[in-house]
């Protein structure tokens, strides 16, 4: 007996959040490769964040400040491979990164990380680096406090007339790359301290279009949100 049921006609080719390409796009096949550095080894200076995913350390390398981001080999079973998301990142925005992102110098791998990463004299290094394997890391600008700060709720009510139009510029220069944050929060934003200007940090949650189909409304509901939501209520988005 046949049944009274339509047939539902799907879009196979509608992108759509979240649908991955059938094949990635080498970004360096067509504009050059983010570094590798090689021969790599630094001092520690200061341990900024431990985490589960990744530690983040202030190291003296090649006569700079920088920041060096550690991604843990023992993440939790089933969490997101955090480095894949932050390298894929850089690369869809390398060579020419927006100046609303924090520089990057180059991808590192440590096969034995206690052997290349010294800590300063007096500093104690996190106990949980002993038991890292091969581990993968990126090598960032640092941006001292004397010209940057984290946004707070007084920035917010403050300097929200010149905080919206620069963090909505920072973020357009992201998405022209390609690249959806997906954690725009105040922990990943800092501020120049004239108030002019802003930085967006930690990519370790985002999708670029080198591997994910994304339509134009979602980068546009990300800016969206950021308008009508403000700076004050950040803190309890987070997009998908």
């Amino acid at each position: 007996m046949p049944s009274n049921k339509k047939k539902r006609h799907s879009r196979p080719n509608a992108p759509r959040i979240g649908a991955p390409r059938k094949k990635r796009i080498d970004r360096a096949s067509f504009e050059g490769t983010l570094p590798f550095i090689d021969n790599f080894s630094c001092t520690v200076k200061q341990v900024i964040h431990v985490g589960e995913l990744a530690i983040v350390l202030l190291v003296l390398y090649d006569g700079s400040d920088r920041i060096l981001k550690l991604f843990s080999p023992n993440r939790p079973s089933g969490s997101r491979n955090a480095y894949e998301f932050e390298y894929r990142a850089y690369t869809a925005m390398y060579p020419h990164l927006p100046a609303s992102v924090p520089r990057c110098f180059g991808f590192i791998g440590l096969k034995m990380p206690l052997k290349y990463i010294h800590p300063a004299p007096g500093l104690v290094l996190p106990p949980c680096l002993a038991t890292f394997g091969p581990t993968r890391g990126l090598v960032l600008e640092y941006l001292p406090p004397s010209e940057y700060r984290y946004i707070t709720p007084d920035d917010a009510e403050a300097l929200q007339d010149k905080l919206l139009p620069a963090l909505e510029q920072a973020l357009e220069a992201v998405h022209q790359c390609g690249v959806l944050h997906r954690d725009i929060a105040p922990r990943n934003l800092l501020i120049s301290n004239d108030g002019t200007s802003t930085k967006i940090l930690d990519f370790d949650n985002s999708i670029s279009t080198l591997d994910w189909e994304i339509p134009e409304p979602i980068f546009e509901e990300e800016k969206e949100l950021i308008r009508y939501i403000g700076i004050g209520d950040l803190s309890a988005w987070r997009l998908l």
